[in-house]
């Protein structure tokens, strides 16, 4: 079965760089300095979209920074460029008891008829797999919301490392130890039976937004030895985010922010390599003058690194492309 692809009309050059229209099952990396306008062009780009009718957008937003900037007033301009409103809605998290005497007592209960089901049927599985059935019946976190059937817009917010990797079906512990930070992995289970994604099930949600990644990875120490734990920790999120997009077919941007290489003295994104290579597209938005900006293409599957740059200009209802003079060629 192709893949679909969806034509973006308020920066109609992505189209080329999306080969045709933003494609499913792809990975977007967004990143750039401090209120260059990353937060603006993601909400631009989705409401676009989920006004179209493609499907519903979730919007995990882990700076707090999609309330405080966008008030209702620019969703009235954005109803009144794109012909239509959206509906907006909190996502909350759900916990339920992971620990203790009745919750280990249940866990056990569950699995002798799992397992006793399993063995009449002469079905072979591992600890992986049964682990994972129980999870999904004795839940440890939920995403809920209210339902719609008109275009929505699902925000989560103020979500915290431990808290998404919750949400992937991941259980794990980033600690301090003397000089170096480390990562206990206590479990990696199956990110389709993790919280997140009944919620994409449930909403038919086709358009999922992690603004910013860049948050994520900087609450962690910055020192050499404490590179294999970011690197461990970024991995977990982009192999979730990846195993996610590809079955449902999802369109996911991520945000980051820009940061300096030390070693090198030259820009780059906090993250490094296992973002590098976890996201198909990766654009760099820098600032060009009061309300001007350049989104420069660093990479993308049929174009050359760095050679496309589309200019942009910021008005009181979003990102407009700026139609003399884009298109440059050359470096960014």
């Amino acid at each position: 079965m192709s893949l679909e692809r969806f034509l973006l009309t308020s920066v109609p050059k992505l189209n080329e760089v999306f080969r045709g229209g933003l494609g499913e099952e792809s990975l977007i990396h967004i990143y750039g300095p401090y209120q260059s306008g990353k937060t603006l062009l993601i909400f631009q780009l989705i409401y676009e979209l989920v006004t179209k009718g493609y499907g519903n957008a979730l919007y995990i937003d882990t700076e707090a920074s999609f309330k405080n900037n966008f008030s209702s007033e620019m969703r009235k301009r954005f109803e009144e460029r794109f012909g239509k409103g959206v509906n907006i809605f909190d996502v909350t998290i759900e916990r339920y008891a992971s620990k203790g005497k009745k919750r280990r007592e249940k866990e056990a209960e569950v699995r002798r008829y799992f397992e006793a089901i399993l063995d009449d049927l002469g079905l072979e599985y591992s600890k992986e797999d049964l682990y994972d059935a129980l999870m999904a019946f004795l839940k440890i976190i939920e995403l809920k919301s209210t339902r719609s059937k008109h275009p929505s817009i699902y925000v989560l917010d103020t979500l915290d490392l431990s808290g998404l990797l919750s949400i992937l079906n991941i259980e794990a512990e980033v600690t301090r130890v003397g000089e170096k930070t480390e990562v206990k992995i206590k479990r990696v289970g199956d990110p389709l039976s993790g919280g997140l994604s009944k919620f994409i099930r449930s909403y038919n949600i086709k358009f999922l937004v992690l603004d910013s990644l860049g948050m994520m990875v900087k609450g962690l120490a910055i020192g050499l030895a404490d590179l294999p734990a970011r690197a461990a920790v970024t991995n977990l999120i982009i192999g979730g985010l990846i195993r996610l997009a590809s079955n449902y077919r999802l369109i996911i941007f991520a945000t980051n922010h820009e940061s300096r290489n030390p070693v090198k003295n030259y820009y780059s994104f906090y993250g490094g390599n296992p973002i590098g290579y976890g996201f198909k597209y990766s654009l760099y938005l820098g600032r060009k003058g009061v309300g001007k900006r350049s989104l420069v293409v660093e990479r993308a599957p049929t174009i050359p690194e760095k050679s496309l740059v589309i200019g942009l200009e910021i008005r009181d209802d979003g990102f407009y492309q700026v139609m003399d003079g884009d298109d440059k060629k050359g470096g960014g």
